[in-house]
């Protein structure tokens, strides 16, 4: 390729005006050059004006330095959590099963004599049940003070035995005996036929009783000494209430009783007599309706007044 490279000079320092009109006459001189060119030659040169190539900017990147690593700041170490162990099952134990304990051989006893008092096969008969108590008399707890059989009086000493339920056929018995068996009983076979009984409180008029007065026996003194009077409305209401009931009567027997009790209606006292050494409920008078008898007072009786027989120091008892 060929380059042609004009030249223009200018006639300069001739003292003519550079911004005058041009000088006819001059001819401008043009300086042709030809370079050598390596390469082939282009036939048809062309006058072309080349502008220098522009400078090219090559920008080679610079890896930016890497932004320091931060140091971890240390913290300081917390309690490292812990799951609770989960909680171990207690194996519930098993209940030991309570044995069954053997029937006294009391209990056997009973059974016997019920087959001989009714003509009963043995092998009919079935223990239902049975349990250890505390007599409070010599009777077993059946009511009366005397043997039907033989007149003998019991004491009225607690007395520890069973009480046994016998089946047959349907029929329930009970039999109460001493703790070894040798004595036996059925209350029914204690029991008069028919008792005669007695309602106290009606036949005295007690239900308008004012106060209670309670006296006990001093053997010091051969008298009865005040123990207590009641008369709060809701307690009279019980001395009356227990005796307000059909009490069995039996022969009355002589003796020192240990209390007295005065039921005072309309000013008056209604005097009965209680507690005779060898038995705790016997209750007497010397009103007519006893008829030379006297009365079976319930348990709950006994325990009213027991608080008011407790007020002297023993011994309280009269003699026999």
């Amino acid at each position: 390729m060929a380059v042609v490279i004009v030249i223009a000079v200018s006639q300069i320092g001739d003292g003519r005006d550079p911004d005058g009109p041009a000088d006819p006459s001059a001819t401008p001189t043009v300086v042709e050059t030809t370079p050598t060119v390596t390469g082939t030659p282009n036939p048809s040169p062309a006058r072309t004006a080349v502008s220098p190539p522009a400078a090219t900017l090559t920008v080679t990147p610079t890896s930016s330095p890497a932004p320091p690593s931060a140091t971890p700041i240390p913290t300081q170490p917390g309690p490292t959590p812990t799951t609770p162990p989960a909680p171990t099952a207690t194996p519930t134990p098993e209940p030991t099963p309570t044995p069954t304990p053997t029937p006294p051989g009391a209990a056997a006893m009973a059974m016997a004599v019920l087959a001989g008092d009714r003509d009963l096969l043995g092998k009919d008969l079935r223990l239902l049940d049975y349990e250890p108590v505390e007599w409070r008399t010599s009777l077993l707890g059946c009511p009366g003070s005397l043997d039907l059989e033989t007149g003998e009086t019991y004491s009225g000493a607690v007395t520890p035995g069973w009480r046994v339920f016998i089946a047959h056929n349907g029929d329930t018995y009970e039999y109460r005996t001493d703790r070894t068996g040798d004595r036996i009983v059925t209350c029914d076979e204690h029991a008069p036929p028919d008792p005669e009984t007695v309602n106290v409180a009606e036949g005295s008029g007690l239900a308008a009783t004012e106060r209670v007065e309670i006296a006990r026996f001093d053997p010091g003194v051969e008298a009865y000494r005040p123990v207590g009077i009641v008369d709060d409305p809701g307690e009279i209401a019980k001395f009356v209430d227990l005796l307000d009931l059909d009490m069995p009567l039996e022969p009355r027997v002589e003796c020192e009783p240990v209390m007295r009790i005065d039921y005072v209606v309309a000013g008056q006292p209604v005097t009965f007599w209680f507690w005779c050494v060898g038995d705790v409920h016997v209750l007497q008078g010397e009103q007519p309706f006893w008829g030379g008898r006297r009365g079976i007072t319930p348990v709950e009786f006994s325990k009213l007044i027991g608080p008011y027989a407790a007020m002297m120091p023993m011994p309280g008892y009269p003699p026999r």
